[in-house]
Protein backbone atom coordinates (compact mmCIF):
# COMPACT_ATOMS: atom_id res chain seq x y z
CA UNK A 1 0.00 0.00 0.00
CA UNK A 2 3.19 2.40 0.88
CA UNK A 3 4.63 1.65 -2.44
CA UNK A 4 2.01 2.33 -3.94
CA UNK A 5 1.31 5.80 -2.27
CA UNK A 6 4.73 6.67 -3.40
CA UNK A 7 4.67 5.79 -6.93
CA UNK A 8 1.63 7.73 -7.13
CA UNK A 9 2.83 10.77 -5.79
CA UNK A 10 6.19 10.45 -7.80
CA UNK A 11 4.01 10.33 -11.12
CA UNK A 12 2.03 12.88 -9.72
CA UNK A 13 4.81 14.94 -9.46
CA UNK A 14 5.92 13.90 -12.84
CA UNK A 15 3.09 15.01 -14.68
CA UNK A 16 2.60 18.59 -12.72
CA UNK A 17 6.15 19.52 -12.04
CA UNK A 18 6.70 20.82 -15.55
CA UNK A 19 4.08 23.85 -15.26
CA UNK A 20 5.35 24.72 -12.21
CA UNK A 21 10.02 24.57 -12.99
CA UNK A 22 11.26 27.70 -14.36
CA UNK A 23 13.48 27.79 -17.46
CA UNK A 24 16.84 28.92 -16.63
CA UNK A 25 16.50 33.11 -18.02
CA UNK A 26 18.14 33.30 -21.46
CA UNK A 27 20.74 35.69 -22.85
CA UNK A 28 18.06 38.03 -24.38
CA UNK A 29 16.19 38.12 -20.73
CA UNK A 30 19.58 39.11 -18.75
CA UNK A 31 20.46 41.42 -21.44
CA UNK A 32 16.56 42.80 -20.60
CA UNK A 33 17.90 42.88 -16.92
CA UNK A 34 20.99 44.73 -16.89
CA UNK A 35 20.20 47.05 -19.57
CA UNK A 36 16.84 48.33 -18.31
CA UNK A 37 15.33 47.01 -15.40
CA UNK A 38 18.47 46.96 -13.03
CA UNK A 39 19.29 50.71 -13.94
CA UNK A 40 15.23 51.39 -13.44
CA UNK A 41 15.62 50.21 -9.88
CA UNK A 42 18.57 52.13 -9.61
CA UNK A 43 17.65 55.00 -10.07
CA UNK A 44 14.23 55.60 -9.35
CA UNK A 45 13.34 52.38 -7.04
CA UNK A 46 15.96 51.19 -4.35
CA UNK A 47 16.23 54.90 -2.66
CA UNK A 48 13.04 53.95 -1.21
CA UNK A 49 12.68 50.17 -1.41
CA UNK A 50 16.62 49.06 -0.57
CA UNK A 51 18.54 47.65 1.62
CA UNK A 52 18.71 51.05 3.83
CA UNK A 53 14.95 52.41 3.58
CA UNK A 54 12.11 50.07 2.58
CA UNK A 55 8.65 51.54 2.31
CA UNK A 56 6.20 49.25 2.71
CA UNK A 57 8.36 46.73 3.96
CA UNK A 58 9.02 46.15 0.45
CA UNK A 59 12.69 45.50 -1.21
CA UNK A 60 13.59 45.76 -4.38
CA UNK A 61 17.07 45.74 -4.80
CA UNK A 62 16.94 42.01 -5.01
CA UNK A 63 14.84 39.02 -6.41
CA UNK A 64 14.00 37.41 -3.55
CA UNK A 65 12.71 40.59 -1.68
CA UNK A 66 10.53 41.47 -4.79
CA UNK A 67 8.91 37.85 -5.13
CA UNK A 68 8.65 38.55 -1.16
CA UNK A 69 6.93 41.50 -0.71
CA UNK A 70 6.00 44.02 1.70
CA UNK A 71 3.46 44.54 3.99
CA UNK A 72 0.55 44.05 1.22
CA UNK A 73 2.00 41.22 -0.50
CA UNK A 74 4.75 40.18 -3.42
CA UNK A 75 5.65 42.62 -5.70
CA UNK A 76 6.11 40.70 -9.05
CA UNK A 77 5.19 36.43 -9.13
CA UNK A 78 6.85 33.47 -11.06
CA UNK A 79 3.48 33.34 -12.68
CA UNK A 80 4.27 35.27 -15.50
CA UNK A 81 1.51 37.98 -15.47
CA UNK A 82 2.47 41.31 -15.50
CA UNK A 83 -1.06 42.94 -15.36
CA UNK A 84 -1.27 40.98 -12.18
CA UNK A 85 1.67 42.05 -10.46
CA UNK A 86 1.72 45.20 -7.61
CA UNK A 87 4.88 46.35 -9.09
CA UNK A 88 3.07 46.96 -12.31
CA UNK A 89 0.15 48.15 -10.82
CA UNK A 90 1.85 50.69 -8.69
CA UNK A 91 4.11 52.25 -11.41
CA UNK A 92 0.80 52.71 -13.56
CA UNK A 93 -0.89 54.23 -10.57
CA UNK A 94 -3.71 52.11 -10.43
CA UNK A 95 -2.56 51.26 -7.11
CA UNK A 96 -1.79 54.44 -4.28
CA UNK A 97 1.41 55.30 -4.38
CA UNK A 98 3.52 58.25 -3.98
CA UNK A 99 3.57 60.37 -7.25
CA UNK A 100 7.85 59.57 -7.51
CA UNK A 101 6.89 56.02 -8.01
CA UNK A 102 4.94 56.80 -11.36
CA UNK A 103 7.26 55.72 -14.10
CA UNK A 104 7.15 56.63 -17.94
CA UNK A 105 5.20 54.27 -20.48
CA UNK A 106 9.18 53.13 -21.87
CA UNK A 107 9.83 52.29 -18.27
CA UNK A 108 6.54 50.51 -17.25
CA UNK A 109 7.11 48.61 -20.71
CA UNK A 110 10.56 47.32 -19.62
CA UNK A 111 9.33 46.18 -16.39
CA UNK A 112 5.84 44.49 -17.88
CA UNK A 113 8.30 42.65 -20.49
CA UNK A 114 11.32 41.62 -17.53
CA UNK A 115 8.04 39.96 -15.55
CA UNK A 116 6.22 38.51 -18.37
CA UNK A 117 9.76 36.83 -19.22
CA UNK A 118 10.13 35.22 -16.24
CA UNK A 119 11.97 38.17 -13.80
CA UNK A 120 15.67 37.12 -14.74
CA UNK A 121 18.05 38.38 -12.36
CA UNK A 122 22.23 36.74 -12.94
CA UNK A 123 22.58 34.17 -10.32
CA UNK A 124 25.64 35.79 -9.26
CA UNK A 125 24.57 39.24 -8.84
CA UNK A 126 24.53 41.43 -5.47
CA UNK A 127 21.72 43.36 -4.48
CA UNK A 128 20.94 46.44 -6.03
CA UNK A 129 22.35 49.87 -5.02
CA UNK A 130 21.45 53.33 -5.51
CA UNK A 131 24.58 54.41 -3.79
CA UNK A 132 27.90 54.90 -6.14
CA UNK A 133 25.28 56.08 -9.30
CA UNK A 134 28.02 58.74 -9.20
CA UNK A 135 31.09 57.14 -9.57
CA UNK A 136 33.03 58.08 -12.31
CA UNK A 137 32.95 54.11 -13.98
CA UNK A 138 29.09 54.53 -14.52
CA UNK A 139 28.90 57.99 -15.86
CA UNK A 140 28.76 57.72 -19.57
CA UNK A 141 32.09 57.78 -21.58
CA UNK A 142 32.63 61.51 -23.19
CA UNK A 143 35.67 62.71 -25.16
CA UNK A 144 37.49 65.12 -23.38
CA UNK A 145 38.90 68.55 -24.53
CA UNK A 146 42.56 67.89 -26.07
CA UNK A 147 44.45 70.47 -23.96
CA UNK A 148 46.01 73.52 -25.78
CA UNK A 149 49.91 73.47 -25.28
CA UNK A 150 52.80 75.62 -26.67
CA UNK A 151 54.87 73.14 -28.13
CA UNK A 152 52.85 71.75 -30.64
CA UNK A 153 55.33 70.42 -32.97
CA UNK A 154 55.79 67.33 -30.07
CA UNK A 155 52.33 66.58 -30.47
CA UNK A 156 51.98 63.72 -32.87
CA UNK A 157 48.70 61.82 -30.51
CA UNK A 158 45.86 63.59 -29.16
CA UNK A 159 47.34 61.59 -25.95
CA UNK A 160 50.95 63.47 -26.82
CA UNK A 161 48.86 66.66 -25.80
CA UNK A 162 47.66 65.71 -22.39
CA UNK A 163 51.30 64.45 -21.48
CA UNK A 164 52.87 67.39 -23.02
CA UNK A 165 49.97 69.59 -20.48
CA UNK A 166 51.34 68.14 -17.50
CA UNK A 167 54.92 68.22 -18.74
CA UNK A 168 54.11 72.64 -19.11
CA UNK A 169 52.63 72.32 -15.73
CA UNK A 170 55.35 71.40 -14.09
CA UNK A 171 57.86 73.52 -16.37
CA UNK A 172 59.70 70.11 -17.79
CA UNK A 173 60.71 69.53 -21.53
CA UNK A 174 59.89 66.67 -23.22
CA UNK A 175 62.55 64.09 -23.52
CA UNK A 176 64.76 64.20 -26.78
CA UNK A 177 63.05 61.48 -29.57
CA UNK A 178 64.95 58.13 -29.07
CA UNK A 179 67.18 56.81 -32.19
CA UNK A 180 66.66 54.13 -34.29
CA UNK A 181 68.86 52.15 -32.79
CA UNK A 182 67.41 52.89 -29.00
CA UNK A 183 64.09 52.28 -29.69
CA UNK A 184 65.18 48.50 -30.96
CA UNK A 185 66.98 47.66 -27.84
CA UNK A 186 63.80 49.30 -25.81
Amino acid sequence: MRQERTAAVLILATLCLPQFTLAAPTSADLQLFESKVRPLFATRCVSCHGADKSDAGLRLDSREAILQGGSKGAAAALDRNAASSRLIQTVNGKLPAPATCRLKSAEVASLVQWINNGLAWPDNSTPISSSGKDHWAFQPVQDPAIPATKNTAWISTPVDAFILEKLEQAQLLPSPQADRRTLIRR
